[in-house]
């Protein structure tokens, strides 16, 4: 009985007594990006494009939302590492609290646990869960991430569109060639069999 009666009451008393309280805001969004044509050259430049969903895109997000440029950002802009550090939050929870360790090694594995991010392979809408000490902090973590979220997607389509534009000119610049390249050998074959044009 009495494995079973300690634990109890420790826990009790913990969640009861001594636990923060912890704010969770939570935000969904469909990563939509430029139409990937299956055509290459021209043919993909001139044909219309419109925007569509990516999982591939998603997938990007996701691993940059956790990655320690996001972290180092948003600790930067929003100060998460001394906010999660702050001595009224509980020991447990707190980051350093029990072990003691600042670095940024484990405030990045601290930092993966506060942050959660799913993407749902069939509907392609990704869930952002952002947790904190506070409420604001927790939405004001989960709005910077999705701003960031944003300029990365948007960065990639700036990207995309200009490697369509490098493409669609180097076919142009070829074609222009080839065309050349058949008016000189239509007209040597003329003067050679001496057609007039």
């Amino acid at each position: 009985h009495i494995c079973v009666t300690i634990p109890t009451i420790i826990a009790i008393y913990y969640f009861g007594f001594v636990a923060s309280d912890i704010y969770i805001s939570e935000s969904q969004f469909l990563v939509r990006t430029s139409e990937k044509q299956a055509l290459s050259g021209l043919g993909a430049f001139l044909t219309s494009s419109g925007f569509v969903r990516s999982t591939d895109d998603a997938y990007t997000v996701e691993n940059y939302i956790l990655s320690r440029d996001a972290m180092n950002i948003l600790n930067e802009k929003l100060k998460i590492k001394q906010k999660f550090s702050d001595l009224n939050i509980d020991p447990i929870q707190r980051f350093g609290g029990l072990d003691k360790d600042h670095s940024n090694e484990a405030f990045y594995k601290y930092y993966k646990k506060m942050i959660t991010v799913k993407l749902d392979s069939v509907s392609s809408i990704t869930t952002l869960s952002t947790k904190a000490f506070t409420s604001l902090d927790s939405t004001d973590i989960n709005k910077f991430l999705l701003l960031l979220s944003e300029d990365l997607i948007n960065n990639l389509n700036k990207r995309s569109l200009q490697d369509t534009i490098q493409i669609s000119e180097d076919e142009v610049e070829k074609a222009q060639k080839k065309a050349k390249a058949a008016n000189l050998a239509l007209a040597t074959y003329q003067n050679k069999v001496g057609v007039l044009n």
